[in-house]
């Protein structure tokens, strides 16, 4: 602008180093006079991670012809990165052949003009840093030689900057010079002052800036400066400050690492959605920069859940990467993963697998197990229930082996496996048994005033068996037995101790067939005083069901003042109930009744047995043989 004096300069795409431009300034006296000057201009590179290049910015000197002027190269110097600069050329020679010596560590340095020499004098000078790799830059020195005008001072222009948008403190007079040597006083109220911060302006040419909060970029002020000659001579220059945010934000303070939550199957997608927004918010709380004080919506992320990378049924893990940038542009990254594990098993709380007991005496009763096995897989597979397997599938397998079956009973688990792995059980018993053997749950009273009673245990059984299996207690004893288990056979119960439920379990295996079935009784010492003699007891023994009005039912007489409830049961010589009856009334005439075991009708003519239990006797059960004739 020619009245303003203000200009734009736009650097040439990808150019980084030094420029410059000269201009002419005309003023309106009479005659009219005029003066030249160059402007260097320094192109920085763009802020990146690495070692970044020291900046030399141009100088400028002046002084009178035949008069030595001191300046000062590193005043206005600086490195991006914080590293010590130091000046690499320390010899040089201007462009009129003057040899200049600059203290490599201080900058300073002496020139003395050619004799007679008035004009423009240049010469360049290097300053690397320590950084690795070594960076270096190149600027020129420009020094004005006038003709003796008389008293003079001169001003130069000062460049600072700041990497870290902190305050900058200098002094305008390093460069300027007093060509008679006087003292240089600046004054103290700036002639323009800073527009984008807080600007202290001493006498002694010593200053303080403190940018405004966020700033970056370049500001200036212009100041004065006056000599103590006579006639005074006074001076203007510019001081140019930069501040530069090269530094990107810290995340230091921030808490976020990588996380490791349950797998929820079909809600993956949203956990992981919610889990990147709080990530986002945490860094724009938590990450600082030194410029940037509000980091809000700087902060971003590639966030995609179709990037989830599946290890397992719906586990797995997503890796996000998040960037935080200041408003400068510079940015640092952060890489967090979210892994979804699985280590819940399935779920089989509303599975309800059945046992099984099957008779041995069935030409298919390994068909039977085998099937009653699949239908146990089938059902499980139909409840079990897992949200981290595809589909909410699981696999059921089991350790079924009919062959096993060697004990009467068969434990089978059934294992229960999702997709990655996780298992849950289940067991189901199958239990294999003599049809033709049956047990009987009994009531005994022993009497507390007797020192024991003793119970022959094969009397719980009816039916085709021998007495070489095992007796074992499952549940029960307690104090009730005597000794050590035991002869079956005559087992002592302990009449003052009794008052509890013993269940027994008699294993046969030393037959094609083997039997294993449970029977209890019910121990008490709460006899009942018997009102009656049972020395009139009696019990049919033949049973004629042909019309004669004869032996036409099987009766239990002589107890009519006993009281008791009488339970009946009539077996076949296979061990085959064909009768019973729990509370027997004298009434049963040899027809088996349809939900008795056994077939319907009217029993064949031939030998049975009975089984008569006079409830709460105390009385062990009464068998025996019985001929019934119905022909």
């Amino acid at each position: 602008d020619p009245n303003t004096g203000q200009y734009v300069y736009v650097p040439p795409s990808g150019y980084v180093g030094e420029d410059s431009f000269e201009y002419t300034v005309c003023d309106d006296g009479n005659p009219q006079a005029c003066d030249t000057a160059t402007v260097y201009i320094e192109i920085l590179p763009k802020v990146g991670p690495d070692n970044e290049s020291p900046i030399a910015n141009a100088d400028t000197a002046g002084t009178e012809k035949d008069t030595p002027v001191t300046g000062n190269v590193l005043v206005n110097d600086y490195d991006p990165d914080g590293d010590t600069i130091v000046v690499t050329t320390t010899t040089v020679t201007t462009t009129e052949g003057v040899v200049v010596t600059i203290d490599p560590n201080t900058g300073e340095y002496v020139y003395t003009p050619p004799p007679g020499f008035t004009g423009d004098d240049s010469f360049e000078y290097t300053i690397c840093d320590d950084g690795d790799p070594e960076l270096c830059d190149t600027a020129t020195v420009v020094i004005t030689v006038s003709s003796n005008i008389g008293n003079a001072t001169i001003a130069n222009d000062d460049a600072y900057n700041e990497n870290n948008c902190g305050g900058i403190a200098g002094s305008v007079l390093d460069n300027d010079s007093d060509p008679e040597g006087d003292d240089q006083t600046v004054n103290t109220t700036p002639v323009v002052d800073v527009a984008n911060g807080t600007l202290v302006l001493n006498a002694d040419g010593t200053f303080s800036y403190i940018p405004n909060e966020g700033f970056t970029g370049t500001d200036s002020f212009v100041y004065s400066v006056c000599d103590n000659g006579t006639p005074q001579a006074c001076d203007q220059a510019t001081v140019y400050i930069t501040i530069i945010d090269s530094v990107p934000p810290s995340i230091d303070d921030c808490d976020l690492v990588d996380e490791t939550v349950e797998c929820s199957g079909t809600d993956n997608e949203s956990i992981a959605a919610a889990w990147n927004a709080a990530n986002i918010a945490l860094l724009e709380d938590c990450a600082i920069d030194s410029c940037d004080m509000d980091l809000t919506g700087q902060v971003t992320s590639d966030y995609d859940f179709s990037n989830f990378e599946t290890t397992c049924g719906l586990s797995g893990s997503i890796t996000v990467l998040y960037t935080i940038a200041d408003y400068s542009g510079n940015f640092t990254t952060l890489e967090v993963t979210l892994t979804f594990e699985d280590t819940t098993p399935p779920d089989v709380s509303s599975c309800d697998i059945t046992d099984m007991t099957l008779d041995c005496t069935l030409n298919d009763a390994e068909d039977i197990a085998d099937q009653w096995n699949l239908d146990n897989i089938t059902a499980i597979q139909n409840c079990a229930t897992d949200g981290c397997s595809v589909n909410n599938q699981v696999t059921v397998t089991s350790n079924y082996d009919f062959n096993d079956l060697v004990s009467g009973q068969l434990p089978v688990i059934y294992t229960i496996a999702d997709d990655c792995g996780n298992e849950s059980t289940l067991e189901a018993l199958l239990t294999l048994q003599n049809s033709e053997v049956v047990a009987n749950d009994i009531s005994l009273c022993v009497d507390s005033e007797v020192e024991s009673q003793v119970f022959n245990l094969f009397n719980l059984l009816e039916g085709n068996y021998n007495t070489g299996g095992t007796w074992e207690v499952i549940s029960g004893s307690g104090d009730v037995i005597d000794g050590n288990f035991f002869d079956p056979t005559s087992i002592e119960l302990i009449g003052e101790n009794a008052s509890e439920i013993i269940t027994f379990s008699y294993t046969e295996l030393d037959s094609e067939c083997p039997t294993y079935i449970e029977a209890s009784i019910d121990v008490n010492n709460e006899c009942a005083v018997l009102a009656c003699n049972l020395d009139n007891l009696e019990i049919s023994m033949v049973l004629t069901a042909n019309g004669d009005v004869f032996n036409e039912f099987f009766r239990v007489t002589g107890l009519v003042d006993c009281d008791f409830t009488i339970d009946v049961k009539i077996v076949n010589r296979w061990g085959a109930i064909i009768f019973e009856s729990n509370d027997y009334q004298n009434n049963w005439n040899a027809f088996a009744h349809s939900s008795s075991v056994g077939s319907a009708g009217q029993v064949p003519s031939g030998t049975y047995y009975y089984v008569v239990t006079l409830i709460d006797s105390g009385l062990d059960p009464i068998t025996g043989p019985m001929y019934i004739g119905t022909k």
